[in-house]
C-alpha cells in the first residue's frame, strides 16, 4: 500500500482583498433553519463638544454561517484565546488547526 504524504492546507485566495471586521460586542444571536446568525457592532465616540463626548454603537457585520462552519469557528477562537491567555509565559505564536478534510499539521 502506498505512503501518504501530509497534505497542506488550503491557501484562501485574496486574503488581502478581504475586509477586516472589528466588533466590541456581539449584540444578538440565533439561528434558523441551521443558519447561525450573530450580529456584531463596534463603540463608537462622538465628540459632542470641546470636553464632552458620547458612546454609540454601530453594527459592523451580520456574521451567517452553517452550524458546522460555526463550531470550526469556536475551535478557532478558543484556541486564539489559549495562546493569548498563555502569552505571558510564552513567546508570541501562531496557532494552525489540522484541516478537516487532509492531513496538515502544525508547522515546527
Amino acid at each position: 500500500m502506498p505512503e501518504s504524504k501530509p497534505v497542506a492546507a488550503p491557501m484562501a485566495k485574496n486574503a488581502h482583498a478581504a475586509p477586516i471586521v472589528y466588533f466590541d460586542h456581539a449584540l444578538s444571536f440565533g439561528h434558523l433553519n441551521g443558519v447561525v446568525q450573530v450580529e456584531l457592532a463596534a463603540n463608537i465616540i462622538h465628540y459632542l463638544a470641546a470636553d464632552k463626548t458620547a458612546l454609540d454603537l454601530t453594527t459592523t457585520g451580520h456574521l451567517r454561517c452553517s452550524i458546522a462552519t460555526a463550531k470550526l469557528l469556536r475551535d478557532a477562537l478558543d484556541a486564539v484565546i489559549n495562546l493569548a491567555e498563555g502569552a505571558a509565559q510564552a513567546p508570541a505564536q501562531n496557532g494552525f488547526k489540522d484541516y478537516p478534510r487532509g492531513e496538515a499539521r502544525r508547522p515546527s
